[in-house]
């Protein structure tokens, strides 16, 4: 055990709750297109740290993180693509 007041500082484990989906097969789970945001900034035609500042600014495509990586979904992507096209329009 460390003294009280130690510099290192280690947290407890979390409890993790099982997380429930609701795809219920594991085939559809498996037609899920996940992009990486190297993929993504190709596909939308910009750079990596214009991708990464709508991801922290809240603006670009809604981010799944799975575990220290970040993923995008198709269908994310393509809803916001047509949010973006409906706002450029007005």
């Amino acid at each position: 055990p460390l003294p009280v007041g130690s510099w290192l500082f280690i947290p407890r484990r979390r409890t993790t709750t099982p997380v429930t989906t609701a795809i219920s097969s594991s085939a559809a789970a498996a037609a899920v297109v996940l992009y990486t945001p190297e993929t993504l900034a190709a596909h939308l035609g910009a750079t990596l740290a214009t991708l990464e500042n709508l991801r922290l600014s809240g603006y670009g495509p809604t981010p799944i993180q799975l575990g220290g990586l970040i993923r995008y979904t198709a269908a994310d992507v393509e809803d916001w693509l047509a949010r973006q096209i409906e706002l450029s329009q007005d």
